[in-house]
């Protein structure tokens, strides 16, 4: 049976997809249609340039080199750092092949780890288009650019990569001290290069200047920008209002409020309508302002961590978000100070919204009845993270209790399993007072995470217990992260397993 050019099409991107380089380079050598197919997906993504030195030397006569790589001298420390020369000029048939394979690379990661592992990369950049002879650069037709780069050492050859094709660009710069002029010139570099980057992810010491470039930053869909030393000095410092007022297209922003000047208290209230996804961190005070002074009525997924301060004013906050964002659909909010986590009646104006996903560190003051009402003013819920300071909640009677949600799914609450230990842990007069436990359970949870559970078991019987009750109360359990020991996670497979089987029989 022959295949269509489109189903090898699709195969081999599913191929590339999955990484299984080994297989497209097999296919690669079949024939010239199967080649033709295969060689654009294995040379899709490259995470570095020892790949294309492998292959233009692969033209030369046997034990034989066009490029060398000459290793420093670590004996000597007034030596070079290593680099790469050319011994001779590579061939024009070799030149055309491997400026093709270029042609076809989209995605170009160099994060190396620890720093120092691969530097080749760095000083191919700039010399591999001319001694390939391109007119071009490295990756005519590249998409996705994520390079870290290091003060004084990367930010000139970084140029070199640069390509009006590239939509998603992601700098990370190193933690040592880097110039302002240095990140002001990779930035008009990307202007004049006529980038439309859709995707940015800045990792740096001061915000990028994106106002000085606005053609090369008007239609960016994602921003995310964190800084990485502290404080930020005030001239760095952009007004918030300024740089989201020039992004009108923006979908999802991520952002350290260190990084801005927020909005005055009493200000005019600014509105932005295409913003669907907002994280931010920073001190408590500055949220506030960043939260207060904006509207974003498309907004879909909030997350916040307060890294300093505290919200006294939580329920008026969450009253005014809920009021101005009413599609809400994801809530996080952290707190890294200790000083003030939300009670239940904090969290009440969340009840508005139709929740899908809620993760909050709220006080120890919250009980299981606490925990009840909140899911159950939250019909639409499925992911479900809460997280409290010192407390732990009795496993057997908040699980009880959350069992009865009728679509959560996700699952992660601190609890102590001492009283899912035993056999009779969910017998009538354990669970729920008078109240008998109901079975069979109709809980939809498929994932539970146990990372903040305490008195974790380590005996084989009491892992085979707890097993068996958590699949009393979640009988579609799949997954359970968070308890670490082979017994019990080959108890749990062996009971879904045993499920499984029993579906299929059934069916």
């Amino acid at each position: 049976m022959r295949l269509s050019h489109d189903i090898w099409h699709e195969i081999m991107g599913l191929l590339a997809n999955q990484s299984d380089k080994q297989t497209l380079l097999v296919l690669a050598l079949v024939s010239r249609t199967l080649s033709g197919l295969a060689l654009p997906a294995l040379w899709r993504e490259l995470s570095s340039l020892q790949k294309v030195v492998f292959t233009i030397n692969s033209f030369a006569p046997e034990d034989d080199h066009f490029l060398v790589f000459y290793a420093p001298d670590e004996s000597n420390d007034e030596s070079p750092a290593g680099c790469w020369d050319l011994c001779r000029p590579i061939p024009e048939h070799a030149r055309i092949h491997v400026s093709k394979y270029l042609s076809y690379v989209r995605t170009y990661v160099h994060d190396p780890n620890p720093p120092g592992e691969v530097v080749e990369d760095e000083y191919l950049w700039p010399h591999l288009p001319a001694w390939l002879g391109l007119d071009s650069p490295l990756f005519p037709h590249l998409h996705h650019l994520h390079v870290r780069v290091y003060a004084g050492r990367r930010a000139d050859a970084l140029l070199s990569l640069l390509c009006p094709s590239i939509d998603h660009l992601n700098l990370k710069f190193d933690e040592e001290s880097v110039e302002v002029e240095e990140i002001s010139t990779i930035i008009d570099a990307i202007a004049n290069k006529g980038c439309d980057i859709r995707h940015l992810q800045f990792i740096g010491q001061i915000c990028p200047p994106l106002l000085s470039a606005p053609s090369a930053f008007k239609n960016l869909r994602h921003l995310d920008i964190k800084v990485n030393s502290e404080p930020v000095e005030s001239p760095s410092k952009v007004s918030i209002a300024d740089l989201l007022t020039s992004l009108p297209y923006l979908n999802h922003f991520c952002c350290d409020t260190e990084v801005f000047i927020m909005p005055l208290p009493g200000s005019d209230i600014i509105f932005h309508d295409s913003l669907t996804e907002l994280e931010a961190c920073g001190a408590a005070s500055e949220i506030e302002k960043f939260l207060l002074g904006f509207i974003f009525p498309s907004l879909l997924k909030l997350e916040f961590l307060t890294l300093g301060g505290t919200l006294p004013r939580f329920k008026r906050l969450c009253e005014t978000i809920t009021s101005r964002s009413p599609m809400i659909r994801r809530f996080s909010s952290e707190s890294g100070s200790g000083l003030h986590e939300p009670t239940l009646e904090d969290l009440t104006p969340l009840f508005k919204l139709a929740l899908e996903t809620l993760e909050c560190l709220v006080s120890d003051d919250f009980s299981a009845s606490d925990v009840g009402t909140l899911v159950k003013n939250l019909p639409n819920l499925q992911m479900f993270h809460l997280s409290t300071p010192s407390t732990d909640f009795h496993a057997a009677e908040i699980y009880s209790i959350l069992s009865q949600h009728p679509r959560l799914e996700d699952l992660e609450v601190p609890v102590d399993l001492q009283d899912l230990l035993s056999p009779s842990a969910l017998d009538d007069t354990t669970v729920g007072g008078p109240r008998p436990f109901p079975f069979p359970s109709k809980s939809r949870v498929w994932r539970l995470d146990l990372t903040m559970a305490g008195n974790k078991p380590s005996a084989t019987p009491e892992l085979e217990n707890l097993a068996r009750n958590l699949f009393k109360l979640f009988p579609k359990l799949s997954h359970v992260s968070g308890v670490g020991y082979m017994a019990f996670i080959m108890e749990i497979h062996r009971m879904i397993l045993k499920r499984r089987i029993g579906e299929f029989v059934r069916n």
